[in-house]
């Protein structure tokens, strides 16, 4: 199931719950999915995010929220089944996504179009093939990625925009 992309309704107090020593982050955001008008979007943004709780707000590492420790078991939700599933922390999200087929084609497809200043199109199905290919040979290089970027046809020879010509 694809995620909603929708704006939250204009009633919603955009501030997050205060902070207290007795309540954890999960227990404090438990209301996202249990709130229709939330869960909407939430049920597919707070699993993974949840996995980040070893963190707090400015990204310094704890053991503790609340009066227990953290929780930090986190879910991805909405993806193929290869990326699908559990994650406890931070650095396993970072295998799990580094491990990913869905991710690499996801990495390579944005450099692509950072490069290009654009989306991609049918013209550059060659050149996108290209990128995955080696991306995937390489082991995930990112070195080698920006190389065939820069070294793809659809780099080589940018065509004029309707604005430019």
């Amino acid at each position: 199931m694809e995620p909603v992309n929708y704006p939250p309704p204009a009633n919603v107090a955009n501030v997050p719950p205060p902070v207290d020593d007795v309540t954890s982050t999960r227990e404090r955001f438990a209301q996202h999915v249990a709130d229709p008008g939330c869960a909407g979007c939430h049920r597919f943004i707070d699993p993974i995010g949840l996995g980040f709780e070893h963190y707090d707000a400015i990204g310094k590492y704890r053991a503790m929220d609340g009066l227990g420790e953290v929780n930090a078991a986190g879910e991805i939700t909405s993806a193929r089944e290869d990326l699908a599933g559990p994650y406890y922390g931070g650095v396993e999200l970072a295998k799990k996504l580094a491990g990913s087929p869905e991710v690499a084609e996801c990495v390579a497809n944005q450099w692509f179009r950072f490069a290009l200043g654009r989306i991609e199109s049918l013209d550059d199905a060659c050149s996108i093939q290209t990128l995955h290919d080696e991306f995937k040979a390489s082991g995930g290089n990112i070195r080698t990625l920006l190389s065939q970027v820069a070294l793809s046809d659809a780099f080589r020879h940018v065509r004029l925009t309707a604005s430019e010509e």
